[in-house]
């Protein structure tokens, strides 16, 4: 008769942990970061002597239902999405503020043809002043266009450097976080020798959030750690103990937004800001070599028509009109041939026909702009297929993810109707066996 008592009691047990656990999951049904929770029943030893008889059922406590390899899946996903994502923030940047239309009148290669224009209709009348004053007005622009795109640039650059100090910031605390998460779950299984469900899904979920900052490797240690890595193979956790990130090594690091930004800085703005340099050194030291050769309208020998301020961070940074007088542009040729002498006039108009070395390249002036920005149409197209395409690898991850830890409520439902049935079948048995006992009593 113990042994109905004993039965009936397990299986109240086991019906109560199984109804707790189901009610549980459907209060998280709307937290996102909730891995849905199961107990296991397994058979409890028979006993008795030549008829043997099971007795009862042992109840496990709570687990989760998860797959570490789906979760790191998941979070390569984000890393890669991140990272991918601040790339294209940056480049879509650099396409509005490239975007080549001869017709836009905020377009560098525009203000280069106007100001060659100026020169050639200098070689038409070498005696204007007019004319003259245009070489200048013109030359002006196109200095304060170099100008204003290489302050744009660098503004990009600071924007990218505050983000990175952010980034580095939230990986610090979230390695923090981690570490001490660590701590605590291994106190508790220790304690308790339980899974503390709560704590594995707060590590879990900074893991993710941590994941879309930074690229990392996820290792578990002794089945309760979490150490992660870095890209660079340097380490962040390690159990209890985490290891601060600097900003120097974050600008060597990869996925994540960190990562994106950085390859963006170091890359593509990078190169934009080398190529932009390189176009106004150009045209800087061409236009200057001929204006230099030439004579001014008082027969004096020319003086350079543009500077590069010397404390400039860079050429289109620098770039700047170094004359202010009309009459010292060097149309002509020779020092005694007269105020009409167009023939240098004539060599500095032509430049805008020449090819030069730009960087590694032999090209035009407008070559070198028209390739400058169709470096960066090329890098936003390719950076957008491939945002699209890893977000739908990060959306397929997230629903096999949810498929397996997230909450069905018609499945909880149907647990719950199953295990009610289940707990008024064990009373049942209780009832039964406190009447047989009861009517035991009553015959003695």
């Amino acid at each position: 008769m113990s042994n109905l008592f004993s039965i009936a009691t397990s299986g109240l047990r086991n019906a109560n942990a199984q109804l707790a656990t189901t009610s549980n999951n459907l209060g998280n049904y709307t937290n996102k970061n909730y891995s849905r929770q199961y107990v296991t029943s397994t058979e409890a030893p028979q006993s008795g002597g030549v008829i043997r008889v099971g007795s009862g059922v042992f109840t496990s406590n709570a687990e989760r239902y998860y797959d570490s390899t789906l979760n790191n899946q998941r979070n390569s996903s984000y890393s890669s999405q991140a990272d991918y994502t601040a790339q294209q923030d940056g480049l879509n940047k650099l396409d509005k503020l490239y975007t080549y239309s001869s017709t836009d009148s905020t377009s560098l290669d525009k203000r280069i043809n106007e100001f060659f224009s100026a020169t050639s209709t200098l070689a038409q009348d070498p005696t204007s002043t007019a004319a003259r004053q245009t070489v200048l007005s013109n030359g002006q622009s196109m200095a304060n266009l170099f100008n204003s795109l290489s302050s744009q640039l660098q503004t990009y650059e600071s924007t990218a450097d505050a983000t990175i100090k952010t980034n580095v910031e939230q990986v610090n605390k979230y390695g923090e976080q981690i570490s001490q998460l660590n701590e605590k779950i291994s106190k508790v299984r220790a304690e308790t020798n339980a899974e503390p469900n709560e704590l594995l899904d707060a590590r879990d979920q900074a893991v993710a959030e941590l994941s879309k900052i930074v690229g990392v490797d996820v290792i578990a240690q002794d089945g309760t750690q979490l150490n992660i890595s870095l890209s660079d193979g340097s380490t962040l956790v390690a159990g209890s103990d985490y290891f601060k990130l600097d900003e120097t090594r974050a600008q060597t690091l990869t996925g994540g937004t960190l990562g994106g930004t950085a390859e963006f800085r170091n890359g593509d703005l990078a190169n934009a800001r080398t190529n932009l340099s390189n176009l106004a050194q150009t045209v800087v030291t061409q236009v200057n070599a001929i204006q230099t050769q030439g004579y001014d309208m008082d027969g004096q020998q020319g003086s350079a028509l543009f500077e590069i301020e010397a404390s400039a961070p860079d050429a289109a940074a620098g770039i700047k009109v170094a004359i202010t007088d009309p009459r010292k542009l060097a149309a002509a040729s020779a020092s005694d041939s007269g105020e009409k002498d167009n023939r240098n006039a004539l060599l500095l108009a032509d430049l805008q026909n020449q090819r030069f070395q730009i960087g590694n390249t032999e090209m035009s002036f407008s070559e070198a702009y028209a390739s400058n920005v169709s470096a960066v149409g090329t890098a936003v197209t390719d950076i957008n297929n491939r945002v699209t395409a890893q977000g739908k690898v990060t959306s397929q991850l997230e629903e096999k993810q949810q498929s397996l830890s997230g909450v069905n409520t018609d499945e909880e439902f149907s647990n719950l109707m199953q295990f009610q049935t289940y707990y008024k079948a064990n009373s049942k048995i209780l009832s039964t066996a406190m009447t047989l006992m009861d009517t035991i009593l009553q015959l003695n």
